[in-house]
């Protein structure tokens, strides 16, 4: 029956306009919570921040090695609402894990959290560029570029 039909399709897209309101006014949800903690983490003393840094790095550090490995990384980043795929999951750790053992140390927790927040810039670190991420092919060229330069 056509009209059945048409129901039906005036219906789905009546859904299908609600839930895009739904989830615009989620996104702008979690974009201001988001703000309000960078906010609240910037102005936080150095000594308060790092203690909380600690105090997370100590609760995703599951078998208290002193280091997150990739299954305790994969969980601090469901807790940010992140769910990486494995290779963002590999890239994300390549990019803090300094020492290149494939784990996260404590001081490379205290660094990707800094930076994750916005608290922190690596200009003079080829591995990060401004936004805490891998830089892009482009990035690596100018960062190449710079260094056989000077």
């Amino acid at each position: 029956d056509q009209s059945y039909d048409a129901a039906m399709i005036r219906q789905m897209d009546q859904t299908r306009k609600d839930l895009s309101e739904h989830l615009t006014t989620c996104h702008s949800i979690l974009e201001t919570s988001s703000n309000c903690l960078e906010e609240f983490f910037r102005r936080l003393p150095t000594k308060r921040l790092q203690g909380s840094i600690n105090e997370k790095f100590d609760f995703f550090d599951s078998d208290d090695d002193g280091t997150l490995d990739r299954e305790e990384v994969r969980e601090c980043m469901a807790e940010m609402g992140q769910r990486p795929t494995e290779e963002e999951l590999d890239s994300f750790i390549a990019l803090f894990d300094h020492n290149g053992d494939q784990l996260i140390n404590r001081k490379e927790f205290s660094r990707m959290v800094r930076v994750k927040l916005g608290l922190l810039d690596f200009p003079d670190d080829p591995t990060v560029n401004k936004e805490g991420q891998a830089p892009t092919a482009e990035e690596k060229g100018n960062t190449a570029e710079a260094s056989s330069s000077g």
